[in-house]
């Protein structure tokens, strides 16, 4: 077996083909167990840097495998995010794209976590005693206030249909202090 490929016992997996390919390794679902999704899931994550595509699942199984995958990576995900934004910025480049998927990734997450938490304490969650629902009122408000969900999904749609370009800058936005525009 070659050193691209990765033996679970119960699969095989090709961990360079998003190296050699430029597309992950796409897992098909029918007929594997949650935990075998799962274990597969969580080996891809921690050799390849873009996402795990899992096809052919059904809902509640999806919903399952989410649950116990999902650690992986909302946050580390939105930081990133977070930092391609703002280095783009301190840079003095154009970082319309970006930020706005930084924000949608961001208070979506946040909201779902929240969620997460509220179950995990039950009745309490719900209860003014526990920080959670406080977690939780914040979150959407990101969301409401915004209009995060709609309208950024409506920003990454019409990038990733191709309606949307980014316009020639009228000036050349300055760098942040400290940072220097890299030279062409």
């Amino acid at each position: 077996m070659s050193s691209a490929a990765l033996d679970l016992g119960f699969a095989v997996l090709d961990v360079d083909r998003e190296r050699r390919q430029g597309l992950a390794e796409v897992v098909y679902s029918q007929g594997k167990t949650v935990p075998q999704i799962v274990a597969i899931t969580q080996a891809l994550l921690e050799r390849q840097a873009g996402p795990v595509l899992v096809s052919r699942i059904e809902p509640d199984v999806a919903a399952r495998v989410t649950r116990s995958v999902r650690g992986w990576t909302h946050h580390p995900d939105a930081r990133l995010l977070v930092w391609r934004a703002g280095w783009l910025k301190n840079q003095g480049l154009r970082n319309t794209r970006e930020t706005s998927l930084a924000k949608w990734h961001a208070t979506d997450h946040a909201v779902q976590s929240a969620l997460d938490a509220i179950q995990v304490h039950g009745a309490n969650g719900y209860s003014n005693e526990f920080p959670v629902e406080r977690y939780l009122r914040n979150s959407k408000a990101a969301v409401i206030y915004e209009g995060t969900s709609q309208l950024h999904t409506l920003i990454q749609a019409d990038y990733a249909l191709g309606y949307r370009e980014d316009r020639p800058l009228r000036c050349e936005p300055w760098p942040a202090q400290g940072w220097e525009r890299p030279s062409a």
